[in-house]
């Protein structure tokens, strides 16, 4: 009985640890190294595209969702080809309302940058 509630509450530890990206995932780690470190996302979504000129190169901006998207506390990380391009979003829904209310009041793009980078250091301790 002692090693099933060992195991269990290891088990707890790794799945707590393992699905917070915020807390293991850094600007430029690749694709292969994000999923490595805290596995696949729960949902993946493509935001725009960005053509290079003279390379006839095309650049996705790929989400990787960790979490439920209707909830808080759900994780974000953006690449940039198969590149980390920005910090980890520590909660999505917090952020994205938090943009609108913003955007709504006129904030400019810098207090929108920078309410936002707070929300994320806040979120993810």
């Amino acid at each position: 009985m002692k090693t099933l509630a060992i195991l269990f509450l290891f088990a707890i530890t790794v799945v707590v640890v393992t699905a917070q990206p915020c807390k293991q995932v850094s600007q430029g780690m690749t694709k292969a190294e994000v999923l490595k470190l805290v596995g696949a996302p729960t949902e993946i979504d493509t935001l725009s595209k960005e053509f290079l000129t003279g390379k006839q190169q095309i650049l996705y901006t790929v989400v990787w969702q960790y979490g439920d998207v209707t909830k808080d506390g759900n994780q974000r990380v953006q690449f940039k080809g198969d590149k980390v391009n920005a910090d980890v979003i520590a909660d999505g829904k917090k952020y994205d309302e938090l943009m609108l209310t913003l955007r709504r009041r006129g904030a400019t793009g810098r207090e929108m940058t920078e309410r936002g980078q707070k929300l994320n250091t806040e979120m993810c301790k």
